[in-house]
C-alpha cells in the first residue's frame, strides 16, 4: 500500500461527526516540502456532499505565498463527480485526484 491510505468519505464523515479532529496534511513535492494541521476539522455527510465544516483555517507559507489548502464548505470533488464551484473545469481530474477543491484560481497543490 505504501505511504498512501483513504479511509473512505463516509467513514471520515463518522469519524469526525461528533467531536472534530486534527487533520494533517503533508505536502512533498519538487517546489516545497511542509505539514500542516488544520485544528477542528470536521466533514458532512453524503447528503452535503462531503462538505469541510467547522475547522480552523489552515493554510501553508511556501516561499512567503500563502497557500489555500483546506476550506470550509467545500464539496469532495471527484474525476467522475466535479462539484467544485468552478464550471469550467474538472479539477480533481486535471490534478488526477479527488480533494476538497474551491473554485479559485490561486489553489494548487
Amino acid at each position: 500500500m505504501g505511504n498512501e491510505f483513504f479511509v473512505g468519505l463516509e467513514r471520515l464523515h463518522r469519524l469526525t461527526y461528533e467531536n472534530p479532529h486534527e487533520l494533517i496534511i503533508k505536502l512533498d513535492s519538487a517546489r516545497f516540502n511542509h505539514t500542516e494541521r488544520c485544528r477542528h476539522f470536521n466533514v458532512g455527510n453524503q447528503s452535503s456532499g462531503y462538505r469541510t465544516e467547522s475547522m480552523d483555517w489552515c493554510y501553508i507559507h511556501p516561499d512567503q505565498h500563502e497557500l489555500d489548502i483546506l476550506l470550509q464548505g467545500i464539496k469532495f470533488s471527484t474525476f467522475d463527480r466535479d462539484v467544485d464551484d468552478d464550471p469550467n473545469r474538472n479539477w480533481a481530474k486535471e490534478k488526477g485526484f479527488g480533494w476538497w477543491w474551491p473554485s479559485s484560481t490561486n489553489f494548487r497543490i
